[in-house]
């Protein structure tokens, strides 16, 4: 069940995918609590948050690869560019539309004429913010920005090895620049695309199949070990005050800390998407002296928020017990897989469903309405995502399709 050819679908790829998009809306239930439910919340979860922004740079690093595998022949004539462009059209914007409209539906605000219009044609972060109640909506802007970098990089050949350090540069040089830091924020980001589409066009495939359960209980674990401990610390003395002017929270969503993330979420996409290169296991055991590293340091010299970090710890001894016990994985790829091919519709409109959850006030007020809540919640948004996906999306490609190729 690991690698399916023949459609070029990885089923293990779908199944990070789907537990990403399922991160996310753990993750904002629990932060964005008084959104979830203004009146009660059980504070045993925060330590619990679940890797969000982790799970967006994964998401960032899966987009390369999947247009790596899929885009194998250069874009070489204004055909298959437009071919290109109005594929990932029919992708991505119906679904989002109704994510956009439903948020202003539902929003007590009157947004000015030029949010709604930013945010309807994908220009968010650069001439207004996203529109709050469909907040994840900040990263689709980066996400179509990196569709249409590639267009050069494919038609010059440009190798994305090269582009990624051109980017990284950028990334880096720019925040001490006085310049707007969306541009450092893009250029970071764009590192994790890139590295996706290195991954998919520089390694051979290898249909050896993966221990599931050890690498999703990796992912749990590297964010809560190595953010805001000694390592990120270290990597801070780099940033210096922008003095470029943030407009927009999203403008700086995306620092020069991530790149602390960027060598793991390159092995947790390597391991999921089968591709091999001889020092795999090696380059994995070399990484993991990070956290290591940051494990020593941090009980050393502790720092004032250490229950995140006492979590991961929890998390990485499971994915260790977990690697050398033979755990049947069966149910929990079926839901992978079932999660991630509804992925996008989960993550494009579980806020605005999160903000209706909080105007309920209704059995709000102790732990059991909480849990029913969250049952419902998430089994609202998992339907959504179904219908969105399974039964609107197919309607939209279908009329789109040929309109688009006249």
């Amino acid at each position: 069940m690991d690698i399916v050819s023949s459609k070029k679908i990885n089923y293990n790829l779908e199944i990070l995918r789907g537990f990403s998009a399922l991160i996310v809306i753990i993750s904002h239930v629990i932060y964005h609590n008084t959104l979830f439910n203004p009146h009660y919340f059980p504070n045993s979860l925060k330590p619990f948050d679940p890797p969000a922004h982790l799970a967006v740079l994964i998401f960032f690093m899966l987009s390369g690869y999947v247009i790596g595998i899929n885009h194998e022949s250069r874009l070489t004539d204004k055909k298959n560019i437009l071919l290109y462009l109005k594929k990932r059209f029919i992708r991505i914007y119906p679904i989002y539309l109704i994510s956009i409209i439903l948020g202003l539906v539902i929003s007590l605000t009157t947004y000015p004429w030029i949010t709604f219009l930013s945010n309807l044609t994908l220009t968010q972060n650069i001439f207004s913010p996203v529109i709050w109640e469909n907040n994840p909506a900040w990263s689709l802007n980066y996400e179509v920005l990196y569709y249409l970098l590639f267009i050069p990089i494919s038609f010059f050949d440009i190798k994305p090895i090269v582009a990624l350090g051109v980017f990284f540069l950028i990334g880096v040089i720019s925040i001490y620049c006085p310049v707007n830091p969306i541009i450092s924020a893009y250029s970071i980001g764009y590192c994790f695309w890139l590295t996706g589409l290195s991954i998919a066009q520089n390694l051979k495939a290898d249909k050896q199949g993966i221990k599931l359960i050890p690498l999703l209980l990796y992912i749990m674990a590297i964010d809560n070990i190595t953010s805001g401990t000694y390592i990120s610390r270290l990597i801070s003395i780099m940033k210096q005050p922008i003095p470029g002017v943030i407009q927009y929270w999203s403008q700086n969503i995306i620092s020069i800390d991530e790149l602390i993330s960027l060598p793991f979420c390159f092995v947790i996409v390597l391991f999921f998407s089968g591709k091999d290169f001889k020092y795999k296991k090696y380059l994995f055991l070399l990484i993991q002296t990070f956290p290591l590293y940051v494990i020593y340091a941090q009980i050393k010299h502790p720092t004032h928020d250490i229950h995140h970090f006492y979590v991961g710890i929890i998390y990485l001894i499971l994915a260790c017990l977990s690697y050398f016990i033979n755990i049947p994985e069966g149910f929990i790829r079926k839901v992978g897989i079932k999660l991630g091919s509804w992925s996008y519709g989960i993550y494009i409109i579980h806020f605005p469903i999160l903000f209706l959850f909080g105007r309920i006030t209704v059995f709000s007020d102790n732990l059991l309405y909480y849990i029913i809540r969250v049952i419902l919640y998430l089994s609202i948004v998992l339907f959504s995502a179904w219908f969105l996906e399974r039964k609107l999306q197919p309607v939209f490609k279908n009329w789109l399709s040929p309109k688009l190729h006249n």
